[in-house]
């Protein structure tokens, strides 16, 4: 393919295999223009030149990830898309440009089956299990022209890869066992929020509606939490749970609980745990005057919560102070338990006497 003048790629972006240019001084043969490549043929009007270090219909330096989040439904998880991120930023960092290739659910990559396949001029497919399926030898073929290389890959069987990949870093194989790539990635840690809600019921549904845009709102962990152990036999705990202490336990290991429940609210503050809590107001705003007989501010009746407030709301929660009061407020609330035990067993024993 010959282009007139000395730009240095088609309109699509992709490169020329020739370039024609205006003749220049010591332009012959071997000699080289900078920036283009290598003269091949030259008279006293143009010279033809050969793109210097990309060979015929071929990008050089431009690499393409592929992996299960490739495909619909490829059934990609969370380890695969960290040894993805990992890998486009090994080839970034020593200069290349790289393409993702992904499908729905996961976005801003590229369709395997629509780009180029001469733009790319090494293929990696990243992480998995390796399984000869129609799609994966597919794609891998549709590159056959590319250095195609396994990554974190898991053999299971030692020579099914070898005609349609050039070589393979497995995770493991019969062979060899290799840390996963997944040990490799910075991945940025978000807040873990427990989700403690009633079971539905009047107003409680509309407070459910006003959590789940808080929590999609950003990112986080959302973790459900269900509270109720009488429905152990006929329905079962909806999280699995089986007694108070499993409740607690989890409900203690959460960076922030939201709730509408009111021992959402006081099994976290008891743990120290800042906690969100709406209160649907259907029985008596038991919730909001909990959270004030031990000075909790994050406690919102259901008529006074809108997304604005709600999303101040978790910041406190999730800062330093709120986590301090807190803790401030758990103390508080045993304290006064601690009292109320001393005054329970003089009435009793008053009562015992009379």
């Amino acid at each position: 393919m010959l282009y007139s003048g000395d730009a240095a790629h088609r309109p699509d972006g992709t490169d020329w295999d020739y370039v024609v240019a205006p003749v220049g001084e010591d332009w012959g043969p071997g000699h080289t223009k900078p920036s283009i490549g290598t003269v091949v043929w030259s008279d006293n009007r143009v010279s033809v030149l050969k793109r210097r270090g990309a060979p015929p219909g071929a990008s050089s330096g431009r690499a393409l990830v592929t992996g299960y989040f490739s495909f619909e439904r490829g059934h990609a998880t969370a380890g695969d898309i960290e040894a993805q991120q990992l890998v486009t930023d090994w080839l970034r960092r020593s200069g290349r440009t790289v393409d993702v290739a992904t499908a729905p659910p996961f976005l801003g990559g590229v369709d395997w089956r629509s780009v180029a396949p001469e733009h790319y001029d090494c293929v990696f497919f990243v992480c998995g299990p390796f399984r000869r399926e129609p799609e994966i030898l597919a794609m891998l073929r549709r590159f056959g022209h590319a250095k195609r290389i396994g990554l974190n890959l898991t053999l299971l069987a030692q020579h099914e890869w070898e005609d349609v990949l050039d070589q393979v870093f497995e995770r493991d194989s019969a062979h060899t066992a290799r840390p996963d790539m997944a040990y490799g990635a910075d991945c940025a840690k978000v807040p873990v929020v427990g989700v403690c809600l009633r079971e539905h019921s009047g107003r409680s549904d509309e407070g459910d509606a006003l959590i789940a845009e808080l929590l999609g709102s950003r990112a986080l962990a959302a973790v459900p939490i269900d509270t109720r152990l009488d429905d152990l036999i006929l329905d079962g705990n909806d999280t699995g749970l089986r007694t108070p202490a499993e409740v607690e336990s989890l409900i203690a290991r959460m960076d922030v609980i939201v709730t509408t429940r009111l021992h959402g609210l006081v099994m976290a503050l008891k743990n120290g745990v800042p906690v969100l809590a709406i209160d649907p107001g259907n029985e008596g705003y038991k919730i909001c005057r909990q959270a004030a007989a031990v000075g909790w501010p994050a406690a919102i009746a259901l008529h006074n919560a809108d997304s604005a407030t709600l999303r101040l709301a978790l910041n406190y929660c999730l800062s330093e102070q709120g986590r301090r009061d807190a803790r401030q407020c758990g103390e508080r609330g045993a304290a006064s338990i601690e009292s109320l035990k001393n005054d329970v067993l003089a009435a009793a024993d008053t009562l015992l006497r009379a």
